[in-house]
């Protein structure tokens, strides 16, 4: 049974809209990057009812990831948590743009870097893009990058690039079956 969340989701209170700007779903309960905190709710009758929702994590955040534990990023810091509690995992971050978990790794596209950091907040690895970043994967045990200007490129700076569309603006990476998507 797979269970999907949509990309673009609003939260009404009282008229007042609130976005949810990333979802993930972890054991049957819907997390919600959202500008007023970390919300979540067990999928459930109640579920559409927002004034049922839980706010674990007060804040601005944009974006959230999950495997084992849950990690929730602000524009300049990312926390870690079981879904109830969260604690600073990493901070310092110029304009967090994505976050991403492949393999026990948690990769942060930051606004022209990518870091990799274990699980348990040892940093591994900086790659330094001097360019506006998009977004950035783990594959293979290589961080590709996606910018928003001159597609992709590896750890290396070894360029990828299409032989089309107009545009080479890289706004997502996913895998699918051992390949990587732009």
């Amino acid at each position: 049974d797979k269970k999907e969340f949509a990309d673009t989701s609003f939260f009404n209170s009282d008229g007042i809209f609130t976005s949810a700007n990333e979802s993930v779903i972890k054991n049957n309960t819907v997390y919600s990057a959202t500008n007023s905190g970390v919300r979540s709710h067990v999928m459930n009758v109640s579920f559409p009812i927002f004034s049922t929702w839980l706010t674990p994590l007060q804040g601005n955040y944009t974006q959230i990831a999950a495997d084992e534990s849950i990690f929730a990023a602000s524009t300049s810091q990312i926390f870690k948590g079981d879904g109830a509690t969260f604690n600073l995992f990493a901070g310092g971050f110029n304009f967090i743009q994505d976050i991403k978990l492949n393999n026990g790794k948690l990769i942060v596209a930051d606004d022209q870097e990518v870091k990799r950091f274990d699980i348990g907040g040892a940093l591994e690895n900086t790659v330094s893009i001097n360019e506006n970043i998009n977004t950035a994967i783990l594959y293979k045990n290589v961080i590709y990058t996606g910018t928003k200007l001159s597609g992709l490129f590896d750890e290396n700076l070894q360029p990828y690039k299409p032989d089309g569309p107009y545009s080479n603006t890289s706004y997502k990476i996913s895998l699918f079956q051992n390949e990587l998507y732009v």
